[in-house]
């Protein structure tokens, strides 16, 4: 019996840092999939001229907000926690014209412990995730 604890102890030991790395990993890129739903939802918003609003996205209290008219005053909003131990570095708000551009490009840091990804918004709103 004590053999049977030893190599569940040991066993345990060894995968506890991959599953570590497994989890961090994954709220990272869960994290970056809302952001960029939300980036892409805000877009289809604008275009469509949803409420005659302004749409854009932000991150504010470290929760992703989709929003209309503005981030700190919005008019409707749908907020959405970051994934686990993921922090956003960098202010980030970005707000979309009919045409689906966004009025200026932006960029965000979104970090983990062991990982980062910088997703960043061109002038004719496009998406890119590094």
């Amino acid at each position: 019996m004590i053999l049977v604890v030893a190599i569940v102890v040991i066993i345990s030991g060894f995968s506890y840092p991959f599953l570590t790395r497994y989890m961090l990993s994954n709220n990272l890129a869960l994290t970056e999939d809302k952001l960029i739903s939300s980036i892409r939802k805000a877009q289809i918003n604008a275009m469509s001229g949803k409420d005659n609003e302004d749409w854009g996205v932000c991150i504010f209290n470290n929760e992703i907000r989709l929003y209309s008219n503005m981030c700190l005053e919005p008019h409707s909003f749908q907020d959405y926690s970051l994934f686990g131990s993921v922090e956003a570095i960098g202010d980030f708000d970005v707000t979309f014209s009919q045409r689906g551009e966004p009025l200026e490009i932006d960029s965000v840091t979104l970090r983990t412990r062991i990982d980062e990804t910088i997703i960043s918004i061109n002038a004719v709103g496009g998406i890119n995730a590094d």
